[in-house]
């Protein structure tokens, strides 16, 4: 399987002949942050989460896209989070409400280098003297970790069984939440 990016869409394709088999289509209404669609040419090839499509689907945070075509078989894993990283720190245009760094609550001032947690939002210095970000394993916000790598990684497919695990835990969880 191979993923490409052309005018703005993600297209997925056999990794053979480069034939688009689903789109990802980039949506947003005017109260959540961007999601997306996919939609698929090949029907028959995609599902998502062990699930084959009917239609287009709103993808959701880890969801397991799969192609099963006779030429090969692939995974690939949908997610939402975004990478930290460390950039110039530029405040409010005209002087808005100071930012502190959730770590020293010091403020982070114009052009220091910073890092904002991609999960909660809150900044924290990472300059040489001032390590903030890495100082500790995780965010002193919502303990995602501290690497600035994905926090999240897949689980290993054996024999094709991490969506209907997944699926498992997602039904749990639902039924849980509907019990309190």
């Amino acid at each position: 399987m191979k993923l490409g990016v052309q005018d703005g869409l993600v297209i997925i394709a056999s990794a053979d002949t480069l034939a688009p088999l689903a789109l990802l289509y980039p949506w947003q209404d005017r109260f959540t942050a961007t999601r997306y669609v996919l939609f698929p040419v090949e029907q028959e090839m995609l599902r998502v989460n062990g699930r084959q499509l009917f239609g287009h689907r709103l993808l959701r945070d880890r969801d397991e896209i799969t192609l099963h075509s006779p030429t090969g078989s692939g995974t690939v894993f949908f997610t939402e989070e975004s990478l930290p990283r460390v950039v110039n720190f530029n405040a409010n245009p005209g002087g808005g409400t100071p930012t502190f760094c959730f770590r020293c609550k010091t403020k982070v001032e114009d052009e220091q280098l910073a890092v904002l947690c991609p999960r909660c939002k809150f900044w924290y210095h990472e300059m040489q003297e001032r390590p903030c970000w890495s100082y500790d394993k995780e965010c002193a916000g919502c303990h995602r970790t501290t690497t600035m790598d994905y926090a999240w990684k897949p689980e290993p497919v054996v024999n094709g069984q991490v969506a209907a695990a997944r699926m498992a835990r997602r039904r749990a969880a639902t039924n849980e939440q509907g019990r309190g």
